[in-house]
């Protein structure tokens, strides 16, 4: 999910695909040839469309052990309250619980690095069938009802520098298609 996370996410993403620090079969080769402006104005445009739900399908049966297992780890120290992210840090909230689990999955086996080792030391600790947990708790919606912190509005802002100190300038937005 793009929508919604911040400009600097989405840019330092595209920048890890495209210098292989970060490995995806569909999302390498398409940012290998992207120049830095390309990275710049693609992390712009997805950066300002709203957030969508994803209706994410997974076990709402788990929620309250997830909730436990996102609670102890403390997700929000990093991802702010309703892992809405920040800076560097990604939206987690809305994403489908199939590609929320492949992240933790890949990051406690070392499959993604691309974090500076933040997301394995947090991971290492917690066993496979607890991040099926807490992976689902923050993307299904039934989850949210019963009682996840994930219910408050965004705090998805970036932190605000006049536009030539910030180190992601923001370029005009191209204009919206209703199609």
């Amino acid at each position: 999910m793009l929508a919604g996370q911040t400009s600097r996410y989405i840019y330092l993403q595209l920048k890890d695909f495209k210098e292989s620090r970060r490995k995806d079969p569909l999302m390498s080769p398409m940012a290998a040839n992207l120049s830095k402006k390309d990275m710049f104005d693609l992390a712009a445009y997805y950066a300002a469309q709203k957030p969508i739900n994803q209706n994410s399908k997974g076990d709402v049966s788990k929620a309250a052990r997830g909730k436990q297992v996102a609670d102890a780890a403390l997700c929000t120290m990093c991802h702010l309250g309703g892992l809405s992210g920040q800076n560097e840090v990604p939206r987690v909230a809305d994403s489908t619980y199939e590609y929320v689990l492949k992240q933790l999955k890949d990051f406690k086996t070392k499959t993604r690095t691309n974090d500076a080792g933040n997301m394995t030391a947090v991971l290492r600790t917690i066993p496979d069938e607890d991040l099926e947990s807490a992976g689902g708790v923050y993307c299904i919606p039934e989850l949210k009802v019963q009682g996840s912190s994930a219910e408050g509005p965004s705090n998805n802002k970036e932190q605000k520098l006049p536009n030539d100190m910030h180190p992601f300038p923001i370029p005009p937005q191209p204009p919206i298609s209703k199609e």
